[in-house]
């Protein structure tokens, strides 16, 4: 089948191929119609089936959710009607669109073989250091990701230095990376393994953008260098300012800031107790950026929990959830000391004996206020926006510890003033006497 022509300009659509559907709900089609699979950014998120010829008959699915397409070559795709425009035509068809029940939404067969996997990423930052490259009279940001025989390569899309300003304006989408993953042992891949590591890539440049950014045009290549796509769609991608908060020191070292950094998650990642522990803790933490104060804290304690329980004993009974967190974090050699630059925070809790100073106890007791009846707090939003942004900064040294991180990072709690790049704790050493 014709794969379509590329269009990187932000916010418009992305256009996967053309393809035929032959059946509709198992039924056989006189003729199969002729058709495109597209990604639309605005108003929402959708991939969609688009043509021009859709049987009026398709109408009678409206109610069904979701009712199933054949695809010649792929199998049956589960649908929903988006649209059906008017007039119809005395052929009884119509232009119109149905959208995937589902995205990405895995269209390979389940017994092919990969030598090669093709991508592209969605609103990650621009960043240099690493492995740069000049392509034509461009420098453009690129590096390696390797574990073990796992190689990522990664490079910027050579239309985002023209796209960013449009980007900044409009808050929206586009291609920014593109990559390429392989075993360097050259061993194929089966569907389930590249299931896997898409998975985990997607988890790891989100954490590292510190926003959901998704992966995208995801084609394979197979032992006959036939080229074909993976999966069509996206995952939730954030708007383009939602990447600026982000640990990942992005204009000097940003791609080896990166690689240090991959190794150490992918480790973690294949390990079977920490791989869900890993991706449901990233989730939360994304999710605790993406929505308002109060709830982000529910969400920022539910992921220090989840970490608590991988890297220190379980909770005893004597120990508050406050405790417990501060114990388990003073145990891999983190300060749990509420930062002076949480001024709020540390005022409203400047006078509790129970609270001590302690970031993750203020944290609890923040989340507690807010869930249960009788609140003290409702009112300061202050004190509850750095309750947030602490929280989040123990999610980001917890794993960036956990990965063996020794390089710099962005420091967002650091005082007007002072610069936000600094090296992660653990790697500086104290002064003597």
């Amino acid at each position: 089948m014709k794969i379509a022509s590329q269009n990187h300009t932000p916010n418009s659509p992305i256009v996967f191929e053309d393809i035929l559907i032959t059946h509709i709900n198992g039924h056989s089609l006189e003729k199969p119609i002729a058709s495109q699979v597209v990604l639309h950014f605005t108003p929402t998120f959708r991939t969609v089936i688009e043509s021009e010829n859709l049987p009026i008959e398709v109408n009678d699915h409206r109610m069904e959710s979701p009712f199933v397409v054949t695809i010649a070559d792929k199998g049956e795709v589960p649908v929903v009607l988006e649209r059906l425009n008017e007039p119809i035509s005395p052929n009884g068809k119509s232009s119109g669109a149905l959208a995937l029940a589902k995205s990405p939404f895995t269209v390979i067969h389940r017994d092919e073989k990969i030598t090669s996997i093709r991508f592209s990423v969605l609103n990650f930052p621009k960043f240099f250091g690493g492995r740069d490259t000049w392509i034509g009279r461009q420098c453009v940001g690129a590096t390696t990701l390797t574990y073990d025989r796992l190689q990522v390569k990664i490079t910027q899309d050579l239309s985002l230095s023209q796209n960013k300003e449009y980007l900044n304006e409009t808050n929206g989408y586009s291609v920014t990376l593109n990559g390429v993953i392989r075993f360097t042992d050259g061993a194929e891949l089966s569907v389930d393994e590249a299931k896997d590591i898409l998975r985990g890539l997607r988890a790891f440049l989100s954490f590292a953008r510190g926003a959901a950014c998704g992966l995208t045009l995801v084609n394979t290549t197979l032992p006959d260098d036939k080229s074909i796509f993976f999966e069509w769609g996206t995952t939730y991608t954030e708007p383009w300012h939602c990447g600026y908060d982000t640990w990942l020191p992005t204009i000097v070292d940003g791609g080896k800031n990166l690689s240090l950094a991959f190794n150490g998650f992918w480790m973690l990642y294949s390990n079977p107790n920490w791989k869900n522990v890993l991706t449901r803790v990233i989730d939360l933490y994304l999710n605790s950026k993406s929505t308002a104060y109060h709830v982000g804290i529910i969400l920022i304690q539910a992921a220090l929990e989840s970490l608590c329980s991988r890297i220190a004993d379980p909770k005893n009974k004597t120990d508050t959830t406050g405790e417990y967190l501060s114990d388990s974090i003073k145990h891999i050699g983190l300060c749990t000391s509420i930062p002076s630059s949480c001024k709020s925070l540390a005022m409203i809790f400047q006078n509790n004996s129970s609270v001590n100073g302690d970031g993750l106890i203020a944290i609890t007791k923040l989340r507690n206020d807010i869930v249960h009846p009788n609140q003290k707090c409702s009112d300061n939003t202050e004190a509850w926006m750095e309750a947030l942004k602490l929280g989040q900064w123990y999610i980001e040294m917890i794993l960036l510890k956990q990965f063996s991180y020794s390089g710099r990072y962005r420091n967002r709690l650091a005082k007007v003033g002072e610069s936000v790049f600094e090296m992660v704790p653990w790697t500086i050493q104290e002064p003597i006497g």
